[in-house]
């Protein structure tokens, strides 16, 4: 039974990597492909990873194992190290797996008329199957080495996506605000890989819960929940999130509603066995998640657009999950995120409707009018109003971050001057 496993978690990792090259393929040599063509090669694939998760499912079931662990020969062998390909099976990873497969058809099966005739076609369905290699990859990955090579697939297909409509200048721009803010934060996986590395005599997942020095696991952890801050839109990381909606809708459907928005309390679950009985990471999950469930919930009431208005209220209920961490309900956050998933993509994916409904149905607008916090109608007037001001304004943190992080990043990299010169 372990080794129909493995194939079958081997061919889940072998689906979207072929159709990710057949397709990059044709769009290298341009060569001509219906779209009849790429959506059959989807629906087909889509439907095969569905049913090859619910199956690793059920053989995991009757295994009765906690766990399981399948090491393979090193991919790079250096001097005095060797970078492992493991692959890890337990109720986290086989529940993110079958939540990512089934989104994944949903929202491809949207995309074939949602898309039909557009540009982009093609590579929207390569972009697709990168964000599809990546989060198989993160969900099952056995070790750091395999995780982060899946977590930057996922980082490069939202960074593409977002523009995707290359010929408006502001989703290039958005894009590249959206880069800028990843790869800071992806230096923390790294620094924490690296400290794993060193300190750890297996950076695999299944030998996090052996016991090691509390601050070796502390310095790791810390940098874990720095990495998250990015691909989950929490503080100060929030404000790429509403710029992020440049893309297609349902590339904001399953980036920003469903999966790649949920890598963050997936990893920090990953990770508990490192921090779970560290007070100050606890500490600092509670803060990040419950400072943007605020943030975002007055934000977003001050915004008029829908796909706007939904980023926010994904960011708002991530942070929810951080704070649950922050107390180990591991299986609440695991609920949580499965069903935050399924409903956020169902709201981007009816999006248009909604609007339609907001405007013909006075049961609707009556029930947004009513959706202001309790606490924030028991304010006074002036405070009130000063709340909304500065909520209006997204308290001012975008600039912040322009001004700290996003414009001497440009300038170093040279962005500014490209934009001159194109110009």
């Amino acid at each position: 039974m372990n080794a129909i496993i493995s194939i079958l978690l081997l061919s889940q990792i072998g689906m979207p990597m072929g159709i990710a090259f057949l397709l990059a393929t044709i769009l290298l040599f341009d060569i001509n492909i219906k779209e009849h063509g790429v959506r059959r090669l989807f629906f087909v694939g889509t439907r095969l990873c569905v049913l090859m998760s619910v199956l690793i499912a059920v053989l995991f079931i009757l295994q009765k194992d906690s766990f399981l662990h399948y090491p393979f020969d090193p991919l790079i062998t250096l001097a005095t190290h060797e970078f492992e390909w493991s692959l890890f099976l337990d109720p986290l990873a086989i529940t993110y797996l079958l939540f990512a497969s089934i989104l994944i058809f949903v929202v491809c099966h949207f995309s074939y008329q949602y898309l039909h005739k557009e540009r982009g076609y093609v590579r929207f369905f390569l972009l697709i199957s990168m964000l599809w290699l990546g989060i198989i990859l993160i969900s099952i990955s056995g070790n750091f080495d395999v995780l982060i090579m899946g977590w930057e697939l996922v980082g490069i297909a939202s960074v593409f996506l977002i523009s995707f409509f290359d010929h408006t200048p502001r989703a290039t721009q958005n894009s590249a605000r959206a880069l800028i803010f990843y790869r800071i934060c992806d230096i923390g996986l790294f620094v924490a890989s690296a400290l794993i590395h060193v300190y750890f005599h297996s950076n695999d997942f299944v030998h996090f819960k052996e016991d090691h020095p509390g601050i070796q696991n502390r310095l790791v952890a810390f940098f874990v929940l720095f990495a998250t801050l990015a691909k989950s839109g929490q503080l100060p990381m929030t404000s790429w999130v509403p710029r992020a909606m440049e893309g297609p809708t349902t590339s904001s459907a399953i980036f920003y509603g469903a999966l790649s928005i949920h890598l963050g309390p997936f990893l920090m679950l990953r990770c508990a066995p490192l921090w779970h009985q560290d007070s100050f990471i606890h500490a600092c999950l509670f803060t990040v998640g419950i400072s943007t469930s605020i943030y975002a919930s007055l934000v977003g009431k001050t915004r008029y657009d829908a796909k706007t208005v939904l980023g926010y209220a994904s960011v708002a209920q991530i942070g929810l999950m951080y704070v649950a961490l922050s107390f180990e309900l591991y299986t609440l956050v695991m609920v949580h995120m499965v069903l935050h998933g399924f409903l956020r993509t169902w709201q981007f994916l009816r999006a248009s409707s909604f609007i339609h409904d907001f405007f013909s149905s006075a049961v609707v607008r009556e029930i947004e009018n009513k959706t202001n916090p309790l606490w924030v109608q028991w304010l006074p007037d002036t405070w009130s109003k000063a709340l909304y001001h500065h909520a209006l304004q997204g308290f001012h943190l975008d600039g912040l971050l322009s001004l700290l992080i996003v414009r001497p990043c440009l300038f170093v990299f040279g962005y500014s001057r490209w934009r001159k010169h194109q110009s």
